[in-house]
C-alpha cells in the first residue's frame, strides 16, 4: 500500500486539487435572473420586500453623514432575491452580492445581515476610481 502511495501520490494530489477548484468555481458561478440596472425603481423608503423581488434599490447615511449605505435589487431565482449591498465611509466602498431566502420579508439597510447572506465582491476608492 505505501509503495502506490510513494509512488502515485503526484497524481492524487493534482485530482484533489482540480475537485477543489471545479467545486468553488460550481459555488461562486450561481446563476439568476439579472434586471436592467438602467430601469432601477429608486424608493423614498428604506425597505426592500425580498418575496417580491422588484427592480428597486434604497439608500442610506450612516451617523454624522460620513458614509452611505445602498441596497439594490440584482436580480432574483425562484427561491432567492439576490441584492447588491454597497457600503461606503469616506471614499473607501466596498460591494457585497447578497442571497437572500424570498421567505425573509422586508429588508432594509438596518437589519440586514451581511455575515450571514452576503459575500465581498469588490472594494476600493471613489477617489482613486475618479482618478483613472
Amino acid at each position: 500500500m505505501i509503495h502506490y502511495l510513494k509512488k502515485y501520490w503526484p497524481a492524487g494530489l493534482i485530482l484533489l486539487l482540480f475537485v477543489i477548484v471545479i467545486m468553488f468555481y460550481t459555488l461562486s458561478s450561481q446563476s439568476y435572473t439579472k434586471y436592467d440596472p438602467s430601469q432601477l425603481n429608486r424608493l423614498t423608503t428604506s425597505t426592500i420586500s425580498v418575496s417580491e423581488c422588484r427592480n428597486e434599490s434604497v439608500s442610506g447615511f450612516t451617523v454624522y453623514g460620513l458614509g452611505t449605505h445602498s441596497l439594490a435589487v440584482k436580480g432574483y431565482t425562484d427561491s432567492e432575491c439576490v441584492l447588491e449591498y454597497t457600503d461606503e465611509l469616506e471614499g473607501g466602498y466596498t460591494v457585497y452580492d447578497c442571497w437572500i431566502p424570498r421567505g425573509a420579508g422586508d429588508v432594509n439597510i438596518g437589519n440586514l445581515d451581511v455575515k450571514k447572506y452576503c459575500k465581498q465582491e469588490r472594494q476600493g476608492s471613489i477617489f482613486q476610481d475618479l482618478a483613472q
